[in-house]
């Protein structure tokens, strides 16, 4: 359109200097020609600028909307994140109380058994002395027994025995009565008895 409108004001001023006209003449018909040149031109870029001002605000408004929406979904994952980590916190602390109780019960119950046990051990213990207790005064009864028959008998009898039952009864014979004894025993068996009655003096020295 412009260049129609400058070739227009050429054409003009040909014919304006074909047709023998004076310059006075053909100097208003150019600036008419001018002034409708430059009216068609700014009408043309007012065209054009508002042409454009629609595109930018149409692709504005277009990035506009998504950047609404992208912010809503960003907005939207922050709240669902929020939510996720108040409820992770909340199980957390739950599953903190649940260990620590559990771990108290644990600790009262090792608590428990540890007095159990040293209970246990303190009654093994008295129960073991008082069997030894009753044990030596069944023997001590048994040896006086066998101190108080004749030498021959109680060599026959203890030494039929097994030698570990024989060695408890003479450990608590006196050592006349024990040596009238063994002098009525075969010399192997009273042998043997001498040393195992030798060893079980030893062991009591050494402790």
């Amino acid at each position: 359109m412009r260049i129609l409108a400058i070739l227009s004001i050429s054409a003009t001023l040909l014919l304006a200097e074909n047709s023998g006209g004076d310059l006075l003449q053909c100097n208003q018909i150019f600036e008419q020609k001018k002034s409708q040149l430059e009216k068609e031109i700014r009408k043309e870029l007012e065209v054009e600028d508002t042409s454009t001002l629609f595109e930018c605000n149409k692709i504005f408004e277009q990035r506009k909307g998504e950047l609404v929406l992208e912010l809503d979904r960003i907005k939207s994952e922050e709240e669902s994140l929020s939510t996720l980590k108040e409820e992770t916190n909340i199980l957390l602390q739950k599953k903190r109380l649940k260990v620590e109780k559990w771990e108290k019960e644990v600790e009262e119950k090792l608590s428990e058994t540890k007095e159990r046990e040293a209970h246990i051990e303190k009654l093994t213990e008295e129960n073991k002395k008082l069997l030894e207790e009753i044990e030596k005064l069944k023997m001590d009864k048994v040896s006086t027994t066998y101190s108080k028959m004749k030498a021959k008998s109680a060599a026959k009898i203890i030494a039929e025995m097994p030698s570990k039952d024989a060695l408890k009864i003479i450990l608590n014979i006196k050592p006349k009565t024990l040596a009238n004894i063994f002098a009525k025993m075969k010399p192997q068996k009273a042998s043997e008895l001498t040393r195992l009655l030798a060893q079980s003096e030893n062991a009591k020295e050494e402790n």
